[in-house]
């Protein structure tokens, strides 16, 4: 009887700490319990990337004669933005005009646009900077972006033509139109030696809209080899000077190719260099075959006459 007592208290037992070891493999975690009944209360923001705004267009350095460009940023993770432009004129005063403030709109990750040609219209030629400024969803101040350009009526290069000599001004400029922005009537162009002395026998060379290629008569004065510098006046159509002289260089090679190098051969009788030493070393083939000939039947001659 004892036994069998025994056996039932040790299978109850056993039974016992079997249901307790299942309910407590059931019980939620203590910790996880109280992180769940936290989330309730805060709210944690996690941000991929740190608020910023920056200016996509104009690159910071650019130079442009076009009115018609658009002023594109974009911003990220953003509360508040403020656009800011800065102008220049050529006497250094400077003006300062806000493009917008504020909240942004849309969410806090978008882009903005703005056309500059009214801007560029109200203000005119000179160096302009475009500086954002703001707040970001952290509620702290953004890093910021600025970026300066600068608008002007023309830009030039010089070439010089491998097989002519000549040289040329390659013009950039909007031609003035009644209907659109463009500004430049026409241009002036003057050029100076290493000196800064005028180079009077080339200038001034007109240049009238919408023309954007003109020759430096260099070869035609006789001008001496060396380095020249070429200033270049926009003028409106009221022949008021637009904007300070658009500077650039060229260092002037005389061509000494007595011919140039543009014919086929005996075309026209425009023989290239190539086509002269193409001839002269035919003749001089021609010549040598001849006199081996002649030698050879001399040398014939001479045999048949001792024989």
């Amino acid at each position: 009887m004892k036994k069998i007592q025994k056996r039932f208290l040790g299978y109850s037992g056993l039974a016992l700490l079997t249901a307790v070891t299942i309910y407590a493999a059931f019980l939620p975690n203590p910790n996880v319990s109280a992180a769940s009944s936290m989330t309730d209360i805060i709210t944690v923001r996690v941000i991929g990337h740190a608020p910023s705004a920056e200016v996509v267009t104009p690159a910071s350095g650019e130079t442009t004669v076009y009115s018609n460009w658009p002023i594109n940023i974009n911003y990220e993770y953003t509360k508040t933005l403020d656009v800011t432009l800065e102008y220049k004129d050529r006497n250094g005063d400077i003006q300062t005009k806000l493009l917008r403030s504020g909240p942004v709109e849309g969410g806090e990750t978008g882009s903005l646009s703005f056309d500059f040609s009214p801007l560029g219209e109200e203000f005119g030629f000179g160096d302009y900077t475009l500086r954002l400024s703001g707040i970001g969803v952290d509620d702290v101040a953004l890093p910021g972006d600025s970026v300066s350009f600068k608008y002007v009526p023309v830009l030039a290069d010089v070439t010089q033509d491998a097989d002519s000599g000549k040289t040329f001004v390659n013009l950039d400029y909007d031609p003035y139109s009644e209907e659109g922005p463009g500004k430049v009537a026409s241009l002036e162009i003057n050029v100076y030696d290493e000196n800064g002395q005028l180079v009077e026998a080339l200038s001034p060379i007109i240049v009238n809209a919408p023309n954007k290629k003109v020759e430096i008569p260099f070869s035609a004065h006789d001008i001496e080899s060396g380095k020249y510098r070429i200033d270049v006046i926009a003028y409106g159509i009221e022949q008021d000077e637009l904007y300070d002289p658009y500077i650039t260089s060229t260092e002037y090679e005389p061509n000494d190719v007595a011919v140039p190098n543009t014919g086929s051969l005996f075309s026209a009788l425009n023989a290239s260099k190539t086509d002269f030493l193409i001839t002269g070393a035919g003749i001089f083939i021609i010549i040598g075959i001849s006199s081996f000939i002649y030698v050879l039947k001399r040398s014939k001659q001479g045999t048949k006459r001792r024989r």
